[in-house]
């Protein structure tokens, strides 16, 4: 049935073996005709649904005559070759999951905070149409529990994704999808969106290359990449091993409850918030300062600590330089 609707990948995966509840479904890889033999053999009493013989159903018409006439016109084993198309198409749809599973925890706000879900639009614009998919329908879920988008949603979120700022469109079971600062953000109808960039919060993403300006300290902060040979570290800059970084995406923000940074050679982390009090950073700037990060992984706190993880060494090539100032130097 769900073939003649024009079905995906997932639609021919068929009836799962165990449900998300916990059901399991033992039977459905015997036919018909084995069950009614062994309840026979067996001398087991069973009942038949007189409404499976009547056509006026989509399935008991694929059932009754569509499936004998095409094992009587096409092929003998239609029954089996389903069903090994059905395997296959679960074995790919796992796989595809899998991945897009992975990718969403890349591709999603890398704030302490998981709601609301927001996905970056410029790296999702780069995935192929198929995973990227895959990767809203997983976020929509993780926005709305139950909720489950056709295909027709996702082009309209496509779409929306070459829209600008403040554009959205409502989806099933009240989600809510929206455009904000270049993230796709999924609301459950009762969230209002969370603006990236205000007086108390910054948020960016930012490259080697940038300088931003950053208002509520009235500084701006430069990234650059430096050869780490010749390259002599000044007062108002840091320096990360750039190479350690592996292509990952970079993002200057305030800090958040819960941030934790690596601090000892061990691995071991230690509280943002215990750092900047150790470190005499009066309680009205704590607020102030702000994070180089990438996903949930903290690499400087500005103008005052470089994550452990980071730290230049003696094999160091290049060298990841960040700058802080006034905003006349």
């Amino acid at each position: 049935m769900r073939i003649f609707r024009g079905t995906g990948i997932d639609g021919l995966c068929g009836i799962s073996y165990k449900r998300e509840d916990g059901v399991i479904r033992p039977l459905l890889d015997i036919e018909r005709c084995e069950i009614e033999e062994y309840c026979k053999d067996n001398n087991l009493p069973f009942c038949t649904d007189e409404t499976n013989n009547e056509n006026e159903y989509t399935r008991n018409k694929i059932r009754n005559e569509l499936l004998p006439y095409l094992a009587e016109n096409f092929n003998p084993d239609v029954v089996d070759s389903l069903s090994r198309l059905t395997e296959t198409a679960k074995e790919d749809g796992e796989f595809l999951n899998s991945y897009a599973k992975r990718l969403y925890e890349r591709l999603r706000s890398p704030l302490p905070s998981k709601k609301p879900v927001m996905l970056h639009i410029e790296s999702l614009s780069m995935v192929s149409r198929s995973i990227a998919s895959r990767v809203l329908r997983i976020a929509a879920l993780d926005a709305v529990k139950g909720v489950k988008l056709e295909k027709k949603h996702i082009d309209d979120v496509f779409d929306l994704m070459t829209k600008e700022t403040g554009t959205r469109i409502s989806l099933p079971k009240g989600l809510v999808a929206e455009v904000q600062y270049g993230w796709l953000t999924f609301l459950d109808g009762e969230q209002k969106p969370k603006v990236l960039a205000d007086e108390q919060f910054f948020f960016t993403e930012v490259s080697p290359g940038d300088t931003v300006y950053v208002q509520n300290i009235e500084k701006n902060i430069s990234l650059r990449i430096e050869n780490e040979k010749s390259y002599k570290c000044k007062i108002n800059e840091q320096a990360l091993d750039f190479d350690k970084l592996e292509g990952k995406h970079l993002f200057l923000r305030s800090r958040r409850d819960g941030d934790r940074m690596v601090c000892f050679s061990d691995g071991k982390t230690k509280k943002i918030k215990n750092i900047l009090i150790d470190g005499k950073v009066p309680r009205g700037d704590r607020d102030k300062i702000l994070l180089l990060a990438t996903g949930d992984e903290i690499l400087a706190i500005v103008g005052n600590r470089v994550s452990e993880k980071y730290k230049i060494t003696n094999e160091t090539e290049r060298t990841l330089v960040i700058r802080y100032g006034d905003i006349d130097e």
